[in-house]
């Protein structure tokens, strides 16, 4: 596209601008440079040579470049700035001490620097010692504990398994005891019932041998024996308990007596 007639003036204008500045700076550069030696004004020509063949784009971009390389400079001599201080610390110690001399230095350095690393491992190595030490208690106390809780339980079954043993023992005596109390319940009265029975056939029999006996068949009645029989005739049912415990006693006794006072064969017994 064409450029109209006012852009082209005005890069028309840039252009003398630019060169009456050039202009400008030379002029000035060559009034700076009455008095000069040689070197400085060597210095100014190769400035005013620079100038006539870069514009200011390029001396900026140059500018720019020489501050670039000086940053990677001071980058590479902070990189190799330990080097350069090892290098210059062994020249002055080999120069003042000589080669034995900094190697003492350098042995010494190193021993300080050893014996602080050891004081820290030692340091490090005495806290995990107290540390395991302490881990090695807890697990003997949790060991211990453990063991004191299973003897505990087996204290406990063993005292479960006995009341176990001993509830099954009550239940089983309860049940036995209630089976008693209900036979000795239906003993009793078929026994009741028995003595009752008895106490009946016994009076009837009773009443037939008064009847039919001396009592009235002969006039005992009239006699004091007759009534002393009918007197006996109603205590016997009363002392009859009496009469059987007197005879129980009398078998025990006579039991006992065989047993403990009666002579024994005592060759009867050897050969048994």
């Amino acid at each position: 596209m064409a450029c109209s007639q006012e852009e082209i003036n005005k890069l028309v204008q840039k252009e003398l601008d630019e060169k009456m500045r050039s202009k400008d700076e030379m002029m000035a550069m060559m009034r700076s440079m009455t008095g000069k030696d040689s070197a400085a004004m060597q210095g100014m020509f190769q400035n005013v040579s620079s100038m006539l063949t870069c514009d200011s784009e390029c001396q900026k971009r140059k500018k720019a470049d020489e501050l670039r390389n000086k940053w990677k400079s001071a980058q590479k001599t902070q990189t190799n700035a330990p080097t350069i201080t090892a290098d210059a610390e062994k020249n002055y110690y080999v120069f003042t001490e000589g080669e034995i001399g900094y190697e003492k230095m350098l042995v010494k350095r190193y021993t300080q620097k050893a014996n602080v690393a050891k004081g820290l491992a030692q340091k490090s190595h005495q806290e995990l010692n107290d540390e395991l030490k302490a881990l090695i208690a807890d697990y003997t106390a949790e060991t211990i504990t453990i063991k004191r809780m299973k003897e505990l339980l087996r204290v406990r079954l063993d005292e479960n398994k006995a009341l176990e043993l001993a509830i099954d023992q009550d239940i089983s005596a309860v049940e036995t005891n209630d089976r008693r109390v209900v036979y000795e319940d239906w003993a009793k009265g078929w026994l009741g019932t028995v003595g009752k029975s008895l106490m009946w056939l016994y009076i009837i029999v009773a009443a037939v041998f008064l009847y039919r006996g001396p009592f009235f068949q002969q006039g005992g009645y009239k006699t004091i024996m007759g009534w002393v029989t009918v007197l006996a005739l109603i205590a016997y049912p009363f002392i009859l308990k009496y009469i059987s415990l007197f005879i129980w006693y009398l078998s025990d006794q006579a039991n006992w007596f065989l047993q403990n006072k009666a002579p024994r064969d005592v060759f009867a017994s050897d050969n048994m």
